[in-house]
């Protein structure tokens, strides 16, 4: 690493702790998004069904949005890595996420692997998976069109807080900006 470099020295050892980290900031991230979710669904004048069962660990659409948060984190950490850590950290992260349906977890996020990056491709398939997760309810697209535009927004969200897990503040303070959130 260079004198200059903005980029922290990231050791196998610290791995761990910052994956810990990671846990909990994209915790946040999942509550804020079905927060804002329903928050668009009710401006729009939706009566939104129960979403509590929706919501809790374990859950299918639990286990969908972790997959989701996974496939938009990962990646965008290897750059805090030397590429000899990258599969020791693809390893640990899940494991701070489990919700106790790792392998439904690991589904989703091979799903949205696949998208290969294509955010409209990636907001769609989020938004059906949560969709039909919910059973369905009316009107569909209202509800689809809310999840599809959260989608995103979780995605930078996450990343905001996988920033912050290396002290990546200015990474974070610029995430957290185009996702709407202030300073």
């Amino acid at each position: 690493m260079g004198l200059f470099s903005r980029k922290p020295k990231v050791t196998a050892a610290l791995i761990p702790d910052i994956c810990q980290k990671m846990g909990v900031g994209l915790e946040t991230a999942r509550e804020q998004f079905f927060s804002a979710v329903l928050s668009t669904c009710k401006g729009e004048g939706v009566e939104v069904p129960d979403v509590t069962p929706l919501l809790e660990q374990g859950t299918p659409a639990d286990s969908a949005v972790r997959g989701y948060q996974l496939a938009m984190v990962i990646g965008f950490c290897f750059k805090y890595m030397d590429e000899r850590l990258w599969f020791k950290f693809d390893q640990a992260l899940p494991g701070c996420v489990d919700n106790g349906q790792l392998d439904t977890v690991r589904q989703y996020q091979e799903r949205y692997t696949d998208c290969q990056g294509n955010i409209p491709m990636l907001a769609q398939y989020l938004a059906d998976d949560i969709y039909r997760l919910w059973d369905e309810p009316e009107p569909r697209a209202t509800i689809i069109k809310g999840l599809a535009a959260g989608a995103p927004l979780l995605a930078m969200v996450s990343q905001a807080k996988a920033a912050a897990s290396f002290g990546d503040t200015r990474t974070e303070r610029k995430l957290t900006r185009l996702a709407g959130g202030g300073a």
